[in-house]
């Protein structure tokens, strides 16, 4: 079979492309785009997870003083320091399961979105390591809470009422 390019100019050699090898190059240059796009979208996701952590930090210190507040005016009126720490533990058990449950299920349709009008393929999601995500994000806020609220428990009733 002649090509049109070896009738105009018969005097090249025209080198016949293997299909085989087209076919295997664009099949490693797919993966590669793919996986470029994966490590792209793992990047952005632990970006997001270290810069939730300041901001969970920020978020637990402007309320610092309303929470230290409140500790001495319970401790005033009668409330155990188990008693305090209970109320602040599950405030901050809510707060951590609230932000758990909207990052996971904006992932999740995220995830499924991805999956369905970009690749066009069935989404199906792993359990076990969202619910460990899921899991250390209740676990940290709970973490930065109670570390944050630790003054609560040195604090004197007179000097915080003084402040305020």
């Amino acid at each position: 079979m002649n090509n049109g390019i070896e009738q105009i100019a018969p005097r090249y050699p025209v080198r016949r492309m293997k299909w085989q090898a087209l076919r295997w190059n664009l099949h490693h240059l797919t993966n590669f785009c793919i996986l470029l796009f994966v490590i792209g979208i793992l990047m952005f996701g632990w970006a997001g997870l270290w810069l939730g952590i300041p901001v969970l930090f920020s978020a637990v210190a402007a309320t610092r003083r309303e929470r230290l507040r409140e500790g001495v005016l319970l401790k005033t009126l009668g409330a155990t320091r188990r008693q305090i720490m209970r109320i602040m533990l599950a405030e901050y058990v809510l707060l951590g399961t609230l932000g758990a449950l909207t990052g996971v299920l904006l992932s999740t349709l995220s995830g499924w979105a991805l999956m369905h009008w970009i690749f066009r393929m069935d989404f199906s999601p792993s359990v076990l390591p969202v619910a460990i995500v899921a899991l250390a994000m209740i676990s940290l806020a709970v973490a930065i809470g109670l570390l944050t609220g630790r003054d609560v428990f040195a604090e004197t009733p007179m000097a915080a009422l003084r402040e305020s």
